[in-house]
């Protein structure tokens, strides 16, 4: 009797593995539905009426946030391309490079939308009420702009070291802040006053920032993300840009839509 021999794409090991990686990102990437389901469920409690603002303020810092999410894709592809290789060492130029864009388009991201979230939200008819506190909402979801991208940034980079159980508790701590914070500034707890939309933006960007800087902490305690590296072969910073692009137009397209 010949031996059955299972196609190299059905290897149980390799299922078993996939499964060991993608199991925690899945979880991981549904603690960002979960805070915002956390921020509407409060504010609807609070301040129903104020749902318009939020919602609406998401349509400029998505499109900044989905762009910013397409640049940053290349940390994670060539991250997990050396790691593959056994040069997991040499990884830290991939990530300080992704460092440096977070810094550059954030600032440039928080500024466009700190000045021109007046603008974008006339030219597509709001005023009065509407237009003075969805204008608001947006400037300070603006703030945490950087913080989305540095947290996505440091994301990447640990699950394409294969350590995405750290992100997980790292994004779960997250949500346990970010349900803290809106029940200060929303609901009004602890002698806070209620802000109603303003108190989610708070909230929203309050707990972005405590994600980053955990973040920044894991990685460098965890990763070789800070040690001196060699320099990177030519013409490698233009690779982990390009691979990227598709996504910057993908994401601006989908975030645009919704």
């Amino acid at each position: 009797m010949h031996r059955r021999h299972w196609p190299a794409w059905a290897s149980l090991s390799e299922f078993k593995d996939l499964l060991r990686l993608a199991g925690p990102v899945a979880v991981s990437r549904s603690s960002m539905m979960l805070m915002a389901l956390t921020d509407t469920i409060v504010l609807s409690r609070n301040a129903p009426s104020e749902l318009p603002f939020v919602l609406n303020a998401w349509f400029p810092v998505g499109i900044c946030l989905g762009a910013s999410m397409g640049l940053l894709h290349g940390v994670s592809v060539l991250t997990a391309e050396l790691s593959g290789r056994g040069e997991e060492n040499e990884t830290g130029r991939i990530f300080r490079r992704g460092l440096l864009l977070c810094l550059v388009f954030g600032v440039i991201g928080t500024l466009a939308l700190t000045l021109t979230s007046d603008i974008i939200f006339r030219l597509v008819g709001f005023s009065g009420e509407l237009l003075q506190n969805t204008s608001a909402v947006t400037r300070i979801l603006g703030v945490g702009l950087m913080a989305n991208m540095l947290a996505f940034c440091a994301a990447n980079y640990l699950e394409a070291l294969r350590r995405p159980v750290l992100v997980s508790f790292v994004m779960y701590a997250g949500v346990g802040i970010n349900l803290i914070l809106n029940l200060a500034f929303v609901s009004g707890w602890w002698g806070f006053p209620k802000m109603g939309a303003e108190g989610v933006a708070i909230a929203t960007s309050g707990t972005r920032w405590f994600i980053a800087i955990v973040f920044m902490f894991v990685v460098w305690k965890l990763s070789p993300a800070f040690r001196t590296s060699v320099a990177g072969p030519f013409g490698e910073f233009q690779r982990q840009l390009a691979v990227g692009y598709g996504m910057v137009l993908s994401n601006i397209a989908e975030w645009g839509a919704f």
